[in-house]
């Protein structure tokens, strides 16, 4: 699952739904640190797997490396 970082997930019950869902399927979860962004959500800071930057080789290394774990 890819997660923005953005502090507005501390404010989405959507995101909620789906972080319980991943947890629930053993799935694991990609964060992803918008541009520019200082401050990480603590919801995704402590569900993440990995976190990467906002570039597209990044994010595509980040799934890979949770792939193969």
């Amino acid at each position: 699952m890819v997660i923005p970082t953005g502090m507005y997930v501390n404010y989405s019950k959507w995101i909620e739904k789906e972080i319980d869902g991943a947890k629930n399927y053993s799935k694991p979860m990609l964060g992803v640190n918008p541009w520019g962004r200082e401050r990480i959500s603590s919801v995704v800071k402590n569900v993440a797997d990995t976190t990467v930057g906002w570039n597209s080789r990044s994010v595509v290394r980040g799934i890979w490396d949770l792939y193969w774990r």
